[in-house]
């Protein structure tokens, strides 16, 4: 069994209010949580407005087919308006 963790540091543009960014993430965890075999977290930033620091979880029997699955989401993350990608770490345990 191999678990794929993506790490990233998201610039959250145009967000002006705790409500906006927890609006952006909440929406983010609903999303990626509804993905069979992912976990994911707030892992950072908690107090900047404009940064997330997230980290996501998969579990896989094949470790190419976790890092073809959390390739995927970064780039899902990347197409998102208010989302700009700063920093992108995948990892195969």
């Amino acid at each position: 069994m191999r678990v794929g963790l993506l790490s990233l540091s998201l610039h959250l543009v145009g967000v002006t209010s705790l409500k906006e960014k927890r609006s952006i993430l909440k929406r983010i965890v609903a999303d990626v949580g509804r993905a069979p075999y992912l976990a994911i977290g707030e892992v950072g930033a908690q107090d900047d407005l404009r940064r997330a620091e997230l980290r996501i979880a998969h579990i896989s029997t094949d470790a190419r087919r976790a890092q073809s699955v959390l390739m995927k989401w970064t780039q899902a993350f990347e197409r998102e308006k208010q989302i700009d990608v700063e920093k992108v770490d995948v990892e195969i345990l």
